[in-house]
């Protein structure tokens, strides 16, 4: 599915409502985005700290949340190809209120049971919304710019706030507190900017077909995020243990490189516009390459801080062609799917990545295991750069 350039102002009276639904559909982004954020850091913490979980009990528990987000998308992805959204996506979001409400009283065992509530949530809010977001591509080609964008930005306006609350207050104001947000983001994805398409079509054998053709995206995606996943953990043990920081500490180290991420994009987009999809992809590659190697040899916390901005840079510029490349492969009635695989695919790269630095970390093969990340971030670069010159050729102009 193409994507020719189309000003939103082009559909005349509607655009003024237009806008203002796709702002408040990026607010509830933000919010739940946010809210995922402070659980994803506080969880583990809660755990230890006030259910004396061991760190076996922890993993097994994060695990779980992510089998059930994974097995979820299957299904939902489907689900959205054939059914309205923006139901669905608040439907995540109110099943998102209710796992951080339970885990305010949460007991060790009963704590299992939210994990895989709120790994069905973010499965249902997730494809739903950047569903939306591949329909309207066509209207607004800047769509996925501006979706990761919007996600990124609850990693520091929503978590910095929270990070203070927690600090004077405790665990289970903060679980509600989540709560809170979950349900106001419900009232803002209940309002998603409708598809351009009035109707979908379907085409014999295309989603068999589809899922061939998309491979390579999907070898890309878990590549880079396999990547970046294992090297923020290896900067974050960094900064643990030879730097002596706390969680804290930790968080203002990675909120330079939050606040690009949530910034940056629309700029880089314009520069992909200017010198191309495939120029900017290698941008991209080395930029993510050049801070896997570089992590390791950091010699201050402010210079990881430096670095992870470098990070920043390279995934505002390859997210959002991976998710438009994803939507290009389909046609109306398989956006859904397609979009699920990318986002299973990213999942299960975050998985392996997390675990294998961890394993890793502490041996003499870690900065061997950092050049590893380094040219998987550079394949998954060229191979997402090969699948969107397979959609359309790139005119040296490039495309939002």
């Amino acid at each position: 599915m193409s994507a020719p350039r189309e000003s939103l102002a082009s559909t005349g009276e509607a655009a003024p409502r237009e806008v203002a639904s796709s702002r408040g559909f990026l607010r509830g982004v933000t919010l739940i985005s946010g809210a995922a954020a402070i659980l994803e850091f506080a969880l583990p913490l809660y755990l230890g700290v006030v259910l004396n979980a061991t760190a076996a009990q922890t993993g097994l528990l994060v695990a779980t949340a992510l089998v059930a987000s994974v097995i979820t998308r299957f299904v939902v992805g489907l689900l959205v190809d054939r059914h309205a959204p923006d139901t669905i996506a608040a439907a995540g979001a109110l099943l998102y209120a209710a796992a951080c409400a339970g885990y305010a009283t949460a007991t060790l065992a009963s704590a299992f049971f939210f994990a895989a509530l709120s790994g069905v949530a973010t499965a249902l809010i997730w494809v739903s919304v950047s569903t939306v977001v591949g329909r309207r591509l066509r209207l607004e080609p800047a769509g996925f710019v501006d979706l990761f964008s919007a996600q990124q930005a609850g990693n520091w306006v929503i978590f910095t706030p929270a990070i203070f609350l927690l600090a004077y207050t405790d665990y289970t104001v903060l679980f509600y507190a989540l709560a809170a947000s979950a349900l106001v983001a419900a009232v803002y994805l209940t309002k998603l900017p409708a598809p351009q398409t009035g109707s979908l079509t379907k085409q014999t054998g295309y989603a068999s077909n589809q899922l061939l053709a998309q491979l390579p995206l999907l070898t890309a995606v878990a590549a880079m995020v396999l990547a970046e996943s294992g090297v923020s953990l290896l900067l974050l043990l960094q900064l643990q243990r030879h730097f002596d920081l706390g969680a804290g500490g930790a968080a203002l180290v990675f909120l330079p490189g939050a606040i690009a991420m949530s910034v940056l994009p629309r700029f880089l987009n314009r520069a992909v516009i200017r010198f191309g999809r495939n120029r900017m992809l290698i941008v991209a590659g080395a930029s993510s390459g050049l801070f896997a190697v570089l992590v390791l040899q950091a010699s201050s916390p402010a210079m990881l801080a430096i670095l992870w901005i470098l990070a920043a840079i390279g995934w505002a510029i390859v997210v959002p062609l991976q998710q438009a490349a994803a939507t290009e492969g389909s046609n109306d009635a398989t956006i859904g799917r397609s979009l699920s695989r990318v986002q299973i695919s990213s999942l299960l790269g975050g998985a392996v990545g997390a675990v294998t630095a961890g394993f890793v970390f502490e041996s003499s093969n870690r900065e061997f295991l950092v050049l590893v990340f380094a040219a998987l971030s550079v394949i998954g670069a060229a191979l997402t750069a090969r699948t969107l010159a397979r959609r359309e050729p790139d005119d040296g102009r490039g495309r939002a």
